[in-house]
């Protein structure tokens, strides 16, 4: 199976069918960090230059991998997304550490 096969079928197995614009190329960058199946995933503002609907469903996607026993470190901006998705929190500024939960 080639590698555009396999991200096909990931694309499609998390609802998504057709690319158009910068929003859907990432969500292939993302589809292609999840086909490498790793035990511990460094994303960057995962939801970036999506529209809400798609960052929730990115953010699903991120938990359904946690719940699989995988470790995602996630850089956010957003503190709606860290206060409703994640476990573990480190608040940083300047390359300080201000706080952790």
């Amino acid at each position: 199976m080639t590698e555009y096969t396999k991200l096909n079928n990931i694309f499609k197995r998390k609802g998504w069918e057709e690319v158009e614009g910068f929003s859907e190329l990432h969500k292939i960058f993302i589809i292609a960090a999840l086909a490498q199946d790793t035990p511990l995933m460094f994303l960057d503002e995962p939801p970036a230059a999506l529209d809400f609907q798609n960052q929730m469903h990115i953010w699903e996607i991120m938990c359904e991998i946690a719940e699989e026993g995988k470790a995602i470190l996630a850089c956010s901006h957003d503190p709606n997304h860290v206060a409703w998705f994640c476990d573990r929190v480190v608040v940083m500024a300047d390359g300080t550490v201000h706080l952790k939960w």
